[in-house]
């Protein structure tokens, strides 16, 4: 996957960050989640689901959907979990 040019997105916020990055590709989405699932505990995250991760108070989340040809889209999308203020 290559991340999409002026496809980042990054806010901070008093409950924590919001990131979001597009990237494209030919890899296959199982290819993708397979890659998640084996880096990501590596680094803290749980796996949570398909194509969702947690760590502390933060979430991850895959969102694929298609590009042009044969190529996928990865939406990866880090929110807070609890968006509350104190």
């Amino acid at each position: 996957l290559i991340q999409a040019d002026g496809g980042a997105l990054v806010f901070e916020s008093p409950w924590g960050r919001i990131i979001e990055v597009l990237a494209t590709g030919t890899a296959g989405r199982r290819q993708v989640l397979e890659f998640y699932a084996d880096t990501l505990p590596q680094l803290g995250w749980m796996v949570e689901g398909d194509g969702r991760f947690r760590r502390e108070n933060e979430a991850l989340v895959l969102d694929f959907s298609e590009a042009s040809g044969s190529s996928i889209a990865v939406r990866i999308i880090l929110t807070p979990i609890a968006a509350t203020p104190s």
